[in-house]
């Protein structure tokens, strides 16, 4: 696989390493704060980066947009509707994020799984508003 793919070799040595930490029973602490702790503070960055990402999308401009994104909507008024609504999106879905951390492994599949179909829906929504 890495040699088909080069960039993955990072991901697959940690992989690699969680599973040997957790296997061998020699580093248990270092296991037990890669299974509990190290996980808690990884998802609440990536609930912070949601909704830092949130704020900023209403920021962006249609016209620097146009450079960046392959497919933007015809209209600016549909594009900065499509933005803010996002926006507003990954802000509820960072908060979603964070809470996660506090209920169960189902709940917060869930949620998850909930917000994923929720970005879907409205990258729908305004994709089909914007043929």
């Amino acid at each position: 696989c890495v040699i088909f793919l080069p960039s993955a070799c990072p991901l697959l040595g940690a992989l690699c390493f969680g599973n040997l930490c957790k296997e061998c029973g020699v580093v248990e602490r270092l296991s037990d704060t890669m299974q509990n702790a190290l996980i808690n503070i990884v998802t609440i960055f990536l609930g912070l980066m949601f909704i830092v990402m949130g704020n900023y999308m209403p920021k962006m401009s249609y016209e620097n947009s146009k450079q960046y994104i392959k497919i933007v909507p015809k209209s600016e008024k549909i594009f900065m509707q499509m933005i803010r609504v996002l926006g507003y999106t990954y802000i509820i879905g960072g908060i979603f994020i964070i809470a996660a951390l506090f209920v169960s492994n189902l709940a917060a599949f869930i949620i998850i799984l909930g917000l994923c179909v929720l970005v879907f829906v409205e990258s729908l929504y305004f994709s089909l508003k914007n043929s």
